[in-house]
């Protein structure tokens, strides 16, 4: 699942603290009480935008589809080699036309939302003084944590779907103090 844009999102979130040099730390190295603040509020919206687009995928589908989609996991779950390409193909090809259409169109509306809260969150970081000097994050380049995830986006709603359900079915992130 490498390869789905909204899993690169997630990590480029769940490394935030690792990758932002913050100006004024503490002296155990941690990010300024603003910086934490920012990437505490950016996590929780990035929250909300995954369940958001995860009940409005499901809610595209039909019930079999759903049933369908929860077989597809668990059989991927306890395989020993789980194949994911042939999973995303099997659910790709199960779909209707609707179903599809409204699954990518979600996916697509998500991404940009995501983009647009990471933006702001790196524009804030770099207001508060915590973003590394030359505007791009830490060891990330000029675009950021923008970067990651552009390319080898999913085209499909299989594999759309379950990125999804791998996110869903990712233990929570190892955030740190007050970061829950």
């Amino acid at each position: 699942m490498k390869h789905l844009a909204s899993v690169f999102i997630a990590a480029a979130l769940a490394a935030t603290p690792l990758i932002v040099r913050a100006d004024d730390t503490s002296a155990n190295g941690q990010p300024n009480a603003a910086a934490m603040s920012v990437m505490q509020q950016t996590h929780a919206k990035m929250e909300q935008l995954h369940a958001q687009a995860r009940l409005s995928m499901l809610n595209a589908l039909t019930p079999a589809h759903r049933t369908l989609l929860a077989n597809v996991v668990g059989q991927l779950v306890i395989a020993q080699s789980p194949d994911t390409v042939a999973a995303a193909r099997q659910l790709d090809a199960s779909l209707s036309p609707n179903e599809s259409r409204a699954v990518l169109s979600i996916s697509a509306s998500f991404e940009q939302q995501a983009r647009q809260l990471m933006q702001s969150a790196r524009q804030q970081l770099e207001a508060s003084g915590a973003g590394a000097p030359g505007g791009g994050m830490h060891g990330m380049g000029p675009e950021g944590m923008h970067g990651m995830g552009t390319s080898q986006q999913p085209n499909d709603a299989g594999s759309v779907l379950l990125g999804m359900a791998a996110r869903a079915l990712a233990p929570p992130h190892a955030w740190g103090p007050g970061m829950r």
